[in-house]
């Protein structure tokens, strides 16, 4: 069995915002991107390997009559391979444009035709930037709050990160990925450790661990039931592109590192076609569940 289908079984791809952005009128800090508002999940059955698993409410997709159990085709067209394929003829769609959808129900073909809306979403404001610059120092990891609304998650069945997040309600920071070769790595921080505390600080009232004015750095970590202390050193911003990261699967997209842009006004016109045959390289065929990635609901 090919290990890519392997790796896509075992997911549901949330696809709620299909993502195409565009520099929006309305605001400086605000972008446009292409919706359709369904959720997909991978099958295999024949040439079809996506059905439909959740349509949201007053989405173009519902007005035309999309609903769930639905196996997606082809769109203008163009037969649907699997679920990189799938954002990859997506991520080619403007707001406003008009596209061919075929669909399977109860054994019959079913062609659908559905004018794409746009959906405003939030970019990296001017502040956060010039707040994030005069910082020279970053973690050698990085990491997400247990408290996140990831709603997808809930999707992955077999996700090590899910298992942990639903064992123990507490705050902390889930480590997602490390800077491979950083002082953090060396010091026994490791993938899926929690941590309580940074500088003395809970993680309920800690920023970022993007960047830091100190280059010293405490974490307190709970492990296997046991509190563990660790101080390391912290790594230069201006350094780290002489870091490659290692990253849980759910967040693998990281290990792209140097094509991925978190405000998508910033992003070039090929961007997600960069980050997708990056992932291809890597045998991944999942999408990730951070802020990120596809923009998820």
């Amino acid at each position: 069995m090919d290990k890519r289908w392997f790796l896509t079984k075992k997911i549901i791809i949330i696809f709620l915002f299909l993502t195409i952005t565009e520099i929006s009128g309305a605001s400086s800090n605000d972008a446009q991107k292409a919706w359709l508002g369904i959720s997909v999940k991978p099958i295999d059955n024949g040439d079809i390997k996506l059905s439909i698993s959740e349509v949201e409410p007053n989405s173009p997709a519902e007005k035309v009559g999309l609903k769930n159990d639905d196996l997606l085709k082809s769109i203008n067209g163009k037969n649907i391979k699997n679920s990189l394929d799938f954002i990859r003829k997506f991520n080619k769609l403007k707001p406003g444009q008009k596209i061919d959808i075929e669909i399977v129900r109860n054994g019959k073909t079913i062609s659908k035709k559905i004018i794409l809306q746009a959906k405003t979403i939030k970019t990296v404001s001017s502040l956060e930037k010039d707040q994030f610059t005069k910082k020279k120092y970053t973690a050698g990891f990085i990491g997400l709050r247990s408290n996140n609304k990831f709603e997808n998650i809930n999707y992955y069945k077999s996700s090590k990160l899910k298992k942990i997040i639903d064992s123990d309600k507490k705050e902390y920071l889930i480590v997602t990925c490390i800077y491979n070769g950083s002082d953090a790595e060396k010091k026994d921080i490791k993938l899926y450790d929690k941590i309580i505390e940074i500088n003395n600080k809970s993680i309920s009232t800690f920023g970022s661990v993007n960047a830091f004015h100190e280059k010293l750095i405490k974490v307190k970590i709970l492990r296997n039931k046991k509190i563990i202390n660790r101080e390391f050193s912290a790594i230069k911003i201006a350094n780290l592109s002489n870091y490659t990261l290692n990253c849980i699967d759910e967040q693998k997209e990281f290990e792209c590192k140097d094509k991925i842009t978190i405000s998508p006004d910033l992003r070039e016109e090929n961007y997600w076609e960069e980050v997708l045959d990056c992932l291809e390289t890597k045998n991944v065929n999942l999408i990730p569940i951070s802020d990120l990635s596809w923009d998820l609901k």
